[in-house]
């Protein structure tokens, strides 16, 4: 934006400084009082000056035209990218949510475990203790059925 700011400027300053130099060249031809033939070549060159000057400033202008386009695409870049960005940060935060309640239910469990009354992990020894004579019971019975097929 500053370049095309600077550009406008150098290009207003230049229309000022031909206008001024039109109006001097128009005020030298009145102060000599040129004949009719001086004129017409004083105006043909006069015209063949404004053209230029048009010329001039249809090319600023185009020059200017181009430069906003450039603008206009490069805010359409920097719109996206700071969009970009955005989505960039929410998922991120997304992220770092899930991750927190994940955390949150890990410490939730293990504080459950850790409150498991006195009388709770009693019972849970004992029924384990069960399950483990029974099996046990189990594999002795087996053993001798076998021991007595050999013999």
């Amino acid at each position: 934006m500053a370049k095309l700011r600077e550009e406008q400027e150098r290009l207003r300053l230049r229309q000022i400084e031909l206008a001024r130099q039109r109006r001097e060249i128009e005020q030298e031809q009145e102060k000599r009082g040129l004949d009719e033939h001086e004129k017409q070549k004083s105006h043909i060159e006069d015209e063949q000056q404004r053209h230029r000057i048009e010329q001039e400033q249809k090319k600023r202008e185009t020059e200017q035209e181009e430069q906003r386009r450039r603008n206009e695409l490069e805010n359409e870049r920097l719109k996206i990218e700071r969009e970009q960005q955005r989505r960039k940060i929410e998922q991120e935060e997304q992220r770092r949510k899930i991750e927190q309640e994940e955390q949150r239910r890990e410490k939730e469990l293990l504080t459950k475990q850790e409150n498991l009354s006195k009388n709770q992990k009693e019972k849970e020894e004992l029924a384990a203790i069960r399950i483990q004579k029974r099996y046990r019971g189990y594999q002795t019975r087996r053993k001798i059925k076998e021991q007595k097929k050999r013999e």
